[in-house]
């Protein structure tokens, strides 16, 4: 007398046959690349706040946003979850920046030399460039003038 696999499988307990969950339930994304979506949208959409989920590395790219001009303001949020909500600076009922373009992901990133940086500068000098460096997030002018290279994250046009 035989009994099938699934007759085993209830048998026995969930380790024996691995119904423990193996992976975690939180999902990998690319901060970077949520909060600029979530920018570009605000743009589109002419939203006056926006409210994205907390983490370290937002919370720079966002700060260095405010200082080129694209965010007006920002405030941190919540007990259990924390949250931003952030501003978008409208003149006249528009935008300085008209989009912010990704440039490296998680799949691709993109680094760029010094050189390759001066470049670049000399061929769009209106495009602000925010580069992931060993100092930090910082926008391509401060990194010219630090005289280092880094991964290409977004272009404000």
């Amino acid at each position: 007398m035989e009994t099938s696999l699934i007759g085993k499988a209830v048998g026995f307990g969930p380790k024996e046959c691995r119904f423990e969950p193996c992976v975690s339930n939180k999902l990998q994304y690319d901060p970077y690349a949520y909060l600029i979506n979530h920018i570009n949208i605000s743009l589109s959409r002419k939203n006056l706040r926006t409210t994205v989920e907390y983490s370290k590395k937002i919370l720079q790219l966002l700060q260095i946003l405010q200082t080129t001009g694209l965010i007006k303001n920002y405030v941190i949020f919540g007990r259990k979850r924390r949250y931003l909500r952030f501003s978008i600076l409208y003149y006249k009922n528009r935008s300085f920046f008209t989009g912010v373009r990704l440039i490296s992901t998680i799949a691709k990133q993109f680094y760029i030399s010094l050189y390759a940086l001066r470049k670049l500068y000399m061929i769009s000098s209106s495009t602000v460039y925010i580069l992931n460096t060993s100092q930090g997030i910082i926008t391509h002018q401060d990194a010219l003038r630090l005289g280092i290279g880094g991964t290409l994250l977004c272009a404000l046009s």
